[in-house]
């Protein structure tokens, strides 16, 4: 039986994109199974031409990204990226999330609020299916770290199979309608934060799992390091870490003093690039070790590489809230 969620999904991963009509939907839902839904996306022409352009990142050139800076100018570029999504909050909260143009604005119907929120499932699915590639199933008793909650699309998932979790986003804007979304749908173990600025970051911890996904990848790569160095950091001992950003643009370059000097306000959804070997350094620097790393499509954009990643923290988990093993 195939989904609403399970054709958005297959939209997302094969095309990169939300579907262009509440009418694709229905009829894509009329697939007998999942496999024949995945089969007529790998079929179709839109995706083998964004294959054709995927498997040319082999002749694209070196790219220049500064990644180190002061703690000053950190927190600068962290200010300005909480404006713009308190703005972006505040004006189009669900388009933020998802980038689709049916949900522009502030309010939606209750049947697209409904089908937003379904798609952080697949979110879910994801997280389940990649962590059990390296032997490793959630348990009830674990805590989870989520960075980038939003409204809540997949935090309300991950309440179902953690027994606390920490969602934290930066827009106040868009955790006052999480809190909502949360409460019409019964979930009380979840813990909403500010991100005021990066030290909150670092004060966060007590947690088995760190999950983020479509939210790093919109911040300064200074910002996006020191973010995910933070987290590792505290990650517990023996902890998974799951997270998404991109590590290669076409023609991206990246210089504190220009992109200060530079930056215009307003509600801009900007994408940034994270190199691989940096996302590498910082995963070893921190004591964790890499289990798995995979192109995913999430990056909005077919000149670039977007990449999800999997991670586990040395050290013996706890036994209250540990990671277990599948064999």
């Amino acid at each position: 039986m195939v989904s609403r969620a399970d054709v958005i999904g297959a939209y997302r991963l094969f095309l990169d994109r939300e579907p262009e009509s509440e009418q694709v939907v229905e009829d894509h839902i009329l697939h007998p199974t999942i496999q024949d839904l995945h089969r007529t996306f790998l079929n179709s022409d839109e995706f083998k031409a964004r294959s054709e352009i995927s498997f040319k990142p082999f002749d694209w050139p070196p790219i220049t990204v500064q990644v180190e800076t002061s703690g000053p100018e950190l927190q600068a570029m962290f200010d300005m990226v909480n404006r713009q999504w308190t703005q972006l909050g505040q004006e189009d909260p669900y388009f933020s999330v998802i980038g689709d143009p049916n949900y522009r604005g502030t309010e939606v119907s209750d049947e697209l609020r409904d089908t937003f929120y379904e798609t952080g499932r697949y979110e879910m699915d994801r997280l389940i299916s990649f962590l059990a590639r390296s032997g490793i199933a959630l348990t009830p008793d674990m805590t989870c770290f989520e960075l980038g909650c939003g409204l809540g699309r997949v935090t309300r998932w991950l309440a179902e199979h953690f027994r606390q979790v920490q969602a934290a986003d930066i827009s106040g804007a868009h955790l006052a309608m999480a809190e909502q979304a949360l409460r019409r749908a019964g979930v009380s173990n979840v813990t909403l934060i500010r991100l005021a600025n990066i030290e909150t970051i670092r004060t966060i911890r007590n947690f088995d799992v760190f999950f983020s996904v479509i939210v790093l990848q919109h911040n300064p790569p200074p910002v996006m390091a020191a973010i995910l160095r933070s987290i590792l950091e505290n990650l517990n001992p023996g902890g998974v870490g799951y997270f998404q950003l991109q590590t290669y643009g076409l023609d991206y370059e990246f210089r504190v003093d220009s992109y200060l000097a530079e930056h215009t306000e307003g509600p801009v959804i900007e994408m940034h690039v994270l190199p691989q070997e940096a996302v590498l350094d910082i995963i070893y620097d921190t004591g964790c070790k890499l289990l798995e790393v995979r192109e995913d499509g999430q990056g909005g954009a077919t000149n670039g590489i977007s990449q999800t990643f999997v991670v586990r923290k040395a050290g013996v988990a706890r036994k209250a809230g540990g990671v277990g093993k599948t064999h």
